[in-house]
C-alpha cells in the first residue's frame, strides 16, 4: 500500500508533563513544527525524539504492509468418501447428462444447450484460455436463475459475484484476486461502464494502469503501475437484445427460451417445489452442490492438445469469426479438460498431455451449431424469431402485411418487445413499411428480396464429416 499522507495524533510523557498533537508524518513542514513544539514545551533533546519519530514511522508503514497482505489460503480438505464420489462422477459415461439433471434438480428446468454452455464458462476458470457468455432474456425470463444455478455449483472460493461495478474498480483490486476466478455481473446495467478493463480481461487476461503518485519524500510525482492478474471466465445477465459488437466478439450470446411451452415447464417445477417431493429436492440440493464443489476442485489444470484441429472447416466470410473460431476451438478444449478423468494421459518430451477425441467435437458442434447463426447472421435471435413468425402470421391469414398489434396477438410478446424489433428488422431492411401517415396504423410487409441466410453454417465441419476426414487420412 502507497500512502501518501499520514496523518496522525501522538501523545508524549515525559515525566509530570505530556504534549498531544497531529502530524502529518509524511510532510516535513508539519513533522519540524512538532518537532519544534514537543522539545519546547518538554525541554527534549532535538535529535533524540527525531529519531524516535522516524521509528513511528517505520512502524506504522510496516503495519500497513503486513495488513495488506492477502491472507494465506488454506487448501480446501477434501474427505476420502467425498473425493471417490466426485471421482466416480468425473469418471462417469453420462458426465454431461449428470450436469444437465443436478441443474435441474437445483431449480432450473429446460435450456439443456444453455446450462451446459454456462457450466463449461464457469469451469474453463482454471484454463489459460477462459470463456465468457453474456445470458440474454427479457425480464422474468430466468436469466438471474440460469446464473445463480451455475453459481451455486461453482466453488465459492473461485466465485467473484459483483452486482455494480465502477468504471475503475477492478484496476484496484489486489493483484492475484481475479486470477482464475469465475466472475459474475448480475445485470448488465451495474456494469456498463466498466466494459473496457473487462475487455481487457478477456483478452489480454491482466489489467495495467499507470497512475500518478507524490513522492511523500521528495514531493516528486512519479508514475506507478498497477498490475491485475487475470485470466478470468466471466458470466453476466441483461435485458438488452443489442449487445455491443466487441462484447459480443468475445462472449456466447445465450438467448433463454421465452416460449409457451418453457413458461408451462417452469410454472410446474414451481407448483412442484410447493409440495412434499418439492421438500426432499430442497434438502438433496446441499449435497448435489457439495458433490459439485468436489468435482470442479478436483479438476487439474492439464496440457491439451487437439489432434484432429487441423481436419476444422470454419466460416470465414466475416472478420469477426477470427475470435470466433479460435473461441470455438477454446469449447472443445473445456469439454476435454472436464472429461480429463475419462482420458488418457499421454508424454511427449516429458510433458505430460491429454487429447481431444470427436466426441468432444460433437458436444461442440451441438452447443455451437445453434450459436453460430446468429453470431454470424444479421439476425440475433429474438430479431430471427420474430422474423419466422411474422412469417407465418402472413401465410397462416394470407395476408399480405401485418401491423404491429397484428404480431402481439399472434405471438403473445409484450409491446416494447414488438415495437423494438420490429424497427430493427426495419432498419436492417427484412422489413418495409407499408403504411405510415398520421392517424393510421403502421403496417408492415415482408422484403421478399432478401433470402434466407441458414447458409451461413455451411462452413463449420460437421461431426461425421470430422471423422471421414481422420479415417480417409489414416
Amino acid at each position: 500500500m502507497i500512502l501518501s499522507h499520514l496523518r496522525v495524533n501522538i501523545k508524549a510523557l515525559y515525566k509530570d508533563d505530556f504534549f498531544i498533537d497531529i502530524v502529518d508524518l509524511y510532510s516535513q513542514k508539519s513533522r519540524n513544527l512538532f518537532l519544534n513544539k514537543l522539545c519546547n514545551q518538554l525541554k527534549l533533546n532535538r535529535e533524540e525524539v527525531k529519531i524516535d519519530l522516524y521509528a513511528i514511522i517505520d512502524f506504522i508503514e510496516k503495519y500497513h504492509s503486513d495488513k495488506d497482505k492477502p491472507a494465506k489460503i488454506e487448501p480446501i480438505k477434501i474427505s476420502n468418501h467425498d473425493r471417490d464420489s466426485a471421482l466416480a462422477e468425473l469418471k462417469s459415461p453420462n458426465l454431461i447428462k449428470n450436469i444437465l439433471s443436478d441443474i435441474e434438480a437445483i431449480g432450473y428446468i429446460g435450456e439443456e444447450k444453455n446450462k451446459l454452455i454456462a457450466y463449461l464458462v464457469s469451469i474453463s476458470r482454471k484454463l489459460d484460455d477462459p470463456l465468457s457468455a453474456i445470458i440474454i432474456s427479457e425480464s422474468s425470463a430466468g436469466k438471474s436463475a440460469l446464473s445463480d444455478s451455475i453459481e451455486k455449483l461453482t466453488p465459492p472460493e473461485d466465485i467473484v459475484y459483483l452486482s455494480t461495478l465502477t468504471p475503475k474498480a477492478l484496476y484496484y483490486m489486489d493483484k492475484d484476486y481475479l486470477k482464475h476466478k469465475f466472475v459474475i455481473i448480475e445485470e448488465r446495467e451495474g456494469s456498463i461502464a466498466s466494459d473496457y478493463p473487462i475487455r481487457i480481461l478477456q483478452s489480454k487476461k491482466r489489467l495495467i494502469q499507470a497512475v500518478p503518485i507524490k513522492d511523500p519524500n521528495t514531493g516528486k510525482t512519479r508514475t506507478h503501475s498497477i498490475e491485475v492478474e487475470g485470466p478470468i471466465s466471466y458470466l453476466e445477465t441483461t435485458t438488452r437484445s443489442r449487445i455491443n459488437y466487441e462484447n459480443s466478439t468475445r462472449s456466447f450470446e445465450l438467448y433463454l427460451d421465452s416460449s409457451r411451452t418453457q413458461t408451462s415447464r417452469i410454472h410446474h417445477m414451481q407448483r412442484q417445489m410447493k409440495t412434499s417431493s418439492g421438500l426432499e429436492i430442497r434438502l438433496n440440493q446441499i449435497g448435489i452442490m457439495n458433490k459439485h464443489h468436489n468435482l470442479q476442485r478436483l479438476l487439474q489444470k492439464v496440457n491439451i492438445t487437439n489432434p484432429f484441429a487441423l481436419y476444422i472447416n470454419f466460416p470465414d466470410k466475416r472478420l469477426r469469426t477470427r475470435r470466433d473460431h479460435l473461441r470455438f476451438l477454446n469449447l472443445i478444449e473445456v469439454i476435454t479438460f472436464l472429461h480429463q478423468y475419462q482420458r488418457p494421459r499421454k508424454i511427449v518430451n516429458n510433458i505430460e498431455y491429454i487429447e481431444s477425441t470427436p466426441k468432444d467435437y460433437e458436444i461442440a458442434y451441438e452447443l455451437y451449431n445453434d450459436l453460430i447463426h446468429h453470431t454470424l447472421s444479421d439476425l440475433n435471435r429474438p430479431q430471427r424469431e420474430l422474423l419466422n413468425h411474422a412469417k407465418e402470421l402472413l401465410r397462416e391469414k394470407s395476408l399480405e402485411s401485418f401491423s404491429r398489434k397484428d404480431i402481439r396477438d399472434y405471438t403473445g410478446y409484450p409491446h416494447h418487445k414488438v415495437r423494438d424489433i420490429t424497427k430493427d428488422l426495419e432498419e436492417l431492411e427484412y422489413l418495409i413499411v407499408s403504411s405510415s401517415s398520421n392517424g393510421k396504423r403502421t403496417l408492415y410487409r415482408l422484403n421478399e428480396t432478401i433470402g434466407d441466410d441458414a447458409h451461413i453454417v455451411n462452413g463449420l465441419t460437421k461431426p461425421e464429416e470430422l471423422v471421414e476426414y481422420m479415417t480417409s487420412t489414416g
